[in-house]
């Protein structure tokens, strides 16, 4: 057991569940609270008092061994001898985790913050944590709030917290802003009458602060606010039970005022929560939703409800495609977020893609088709542009399809995470593959929002230019959702191929925030015949892709972003190097090699420069210094590697894991 009433509240919880499952549980309440003293955080232990709840403690001895801890230097050698592990198993914040539920034996740690560990006996765990009604006969001051409360027909618990939040600022703070106050109060003004405000908090002088600034700003009204005050940490739980006489509440990220809204049992209650609880170092605030209950509402520290379902324009080009354009349409109409507008761009086709489009555009309100003299990609794009109306933007190419999931999942994750940007994976689909490879996937957007990530601008844009395996940024367009701020003013070249490479650049240098789904929602079709992509690939990497990469790297030059640009020169001069091989064993490919090996021998020294960078791999560094050297050897050298290094490699990976 750690933390303060309503972490110990959470943990009581699921050790009630666990008896009720017939396990034996005892409750280390000593090893976090025996250096209270010591470290200058006072969280005392609060369940008896407050509620009266008596549990079985374990002795030292016991938690020593079942954590398999403790005991001499020859019995730890006796223990890793006999191959026995420890049975110490930490929870992941806000995160239900089912296996606490089911193991017979181990010592838990954690918060266990949420409802699903205990939703089995939910209505004991209410009766559990239920106040006498002459909870406050001792305490008459706080007496007088409570019938304050009682009185009103719309009371509504405003918790602010500071205290111990203020002094851990990078892993608390940013989360409930004004903005974030201030939004949840209008909400409640719109969805109740004469709402009156009870203000609690751990630090009242700070909490009349607030309210004073909330006054002057026209946001809450001396008549319809009351400041809770007279309880200290040992008679919190006296807020607590104020807190649950209200009507509607308005969180901090606080298990106490979680308690607060979740113990109270009033009809056409509103509970609104910060969008994510606390910042977490690898990005994964909002995948950690489990601390949400159905009926919360999730309001973003800017202010943004999902609620609010703000448009999404959907841009889709479309050239002689009448065999896949309406396996794409029906995809878009089949979007789990209805806010949409659809515009089809029908580029000058030649054969019935013009009239399936506006066939759809009956069928479906939301579709707009503009039919226009062939231009190309980036041309029928910018028409599409020229006509969005919606707060975001995104691409779908006519031939390729989406999950349903799609929109919605990327948009939530902006909201909640007040990103600019979303970037999502995607599946390569053969065109003679299956008709629809989401079908009976078993995703929800529960787990799409598990799987994301949220990145800085800066982590984005090292992962799109060197990406680590396991994050990936592609260039196209068609994998990210931006808001309008990010690409207003952005247009595609025309007459090019491979323009997504600058646009999608240029939007990442101007997101400070990145929201990365790492789940594929969307399927490419690789192997189209009249693709774009399978057409004339010499020309398409020597006169558009290795330009745009340049023009790249010169962009992230010019925003003073240099090791970025070195990174952006790394990978380019890695791809090329695959370039050759692909020249050189493609027939009638031999000048778009010879073409390429001269101009890597023109750009020799800077590529040397590039590769001495700390970020360079060293078996990059030698297989670049074998390329210059001659790129024969380095194609000798590749074909061998291929065939005996890799497939060792495989199998060695494969007898390490298993698969």
């Amino acid at each position: 057991m750690s933390g303060g009433l309503g972490n110990q509240m959470f943990q009581y919880a699921l050790v009630k569940n666990l008896l009720s499952m017939g396990k034996e549980v005892k409750v280390d309440d000593v090893t976090e609270y025996e250096h209270q003293a010591e470290t200058g955080i006072r969280r005392p232990l609060m369940l008896e008092k407050a509620f009266g709840i008596r549990y079985e403690r374990a002795t030292k001895e016991e938690i020593l061994a079942v954590r398999n801890a403790g005991g001499s230097l020859f019995a730890k050698i006796a223990r890793r001898l006999s191959g026995q592990k420890k049975q110490s198993y930490q929870d992941r914040d806000f995160v239900f985790d089912r296996r606490f539920l089911e193991r017979d034996e181990g010592y838990f740690m954690g918060c266990f913050q949420s409802a699903k560990f205990f939703e089995d006996i939910a209505g004991e765990i209410k009766t559990i944590y239920a106040f006498p009604d002459d909870l406050f006969k001792d305490h008459p001051a706080i007496g007088e709030f409570a019938s304050q409360i009682d009185k009103q027909e719309e009371s509504v618990s405003i918790h602010l917290r500071f205290g111990d939040y203020l002094t851990k600022e990078e892993t608390y703070g940013g989360i409930c802003t004004d903005a974030y106050y201030e939004a949840a109060i209008r909400l409640i003004r719109r969805k109740t009458r004469t709402p009156h405000f009870f203000i609690f908090s751990n630090d009242v002088d700070r909490a009349g602060e607030w309210l004073s600034q909330r006054m002057t700003n026209g946001t809450l009204r001396p008549e319809e606010v009351t400041l809770v005050f007279g309880n200290d940490e040992d008679d919190g739980y006296l807020d607590l039970a104020l807190m649950r006489r209200c009507k509607h509440h308005i969180l901090a990220n606080s298990s106490f005022s979680w308690w607060g809204a979740y113990l109270a049992d009033k009809k056409g209650k509103i509970t609104i929560a910060p969008s994510y609880w606390i910042h977490e170092k690898d990005g994964s605030e909002v995948a950690r939703g489990d601390i949400y209950t159905r009926e919360m509402i999730r309001i973003s520290p800017a202010g943004k409800t999902l609620a609010e379902k703000p448009l999404v324009s959907v841009i889709v080009a479309a050239y002689n495609i009448e065999d896949y354009i309406g396996r794409a349409l029906n995809t878009l109409r089949a979007q789990t977020y209805p806010q949409m507008e659809i515009l089809v761009v029908d580029d000058g086709s030649t054969d019935s893609t013009g009239g399936i489009c506006d066939a759809f555009a009956v069928l479906d309100r939301r579709i707009r088709v503009i039919h226009k003299e062939n231009g190309g990609l980036s041309d029928a794009r910018n028409a599409g542009l020229k006509e969005a109306t919606g707060e975001y933007i995104a691409y779908l190419d006519g031939d390729d399809y989406v999950h349903p999931l799609m929109i919605e999942g990327m948009i939530s994750a902006l909201i909640l995470s007040d990103a600019k940007l979303a970037v999502i994976r995607y599946k390569n689909v053969s065109e003679e593959g299956e008709e629809d490879i989401f079908a009976e996937d078993g995703m929800t957007i529960e787990r799409v929002l598990r799987r994301t990530r949220l990145l800085s601008g800066e982590e984005a844009m090292e992962r799109y230019l060197l990406d680590d395996g396991k994050t990936i940024i592609y260039n196209s367009v068609w994998s990210k959702l931006f808001h309008r701020s990010v690409v207003e003013d952005l247009r595609f070249p025309v007459g090019k191929n491979s323009e997504d490479i600058l646009y999608t650049t240029k939007a990442l240098l101007r997101s400070d925030r990145v929201a990365y789904l790492d789940v594929p929602l969307y399927a490419y079709v690789t192997d189209r015949e009249n693709s774009i992509m399978n057409q004339n690939r010499g020309n398409r990497r020597m006169e558009d892709e290795i330009p745009f990469w340049k023009e790249q790297i010169a962009l992230l030059k010019e925003e003073g972003k240099e090791e970025a640009a070195d990174k952006a020169a790394y990978a380019f001069y890695k791809r090329m190097l695959y370039y050759d091989l692909d020249f050189r064993e493609a027939e009638g490919m031999e000048s778009f090699a010879a073409r390429l090996e001269d101009m890597m021998q023109d750009e020799k020294e800077e590529i040397r420069r590039v590769y001495q960078n700390p970020f360079v791999a060293n078996g990059d560094k030698k297989r670049m210094e074998l390329f210059l050297k001659s790129p024969a050897q380095y194609e000798t050298w590749a074909k061998r590697y291929e065939k005996y290094v890799v497939p060792l490699k495989r199998k060695m990976r494969s007898r390490k894991t298993g698969r």
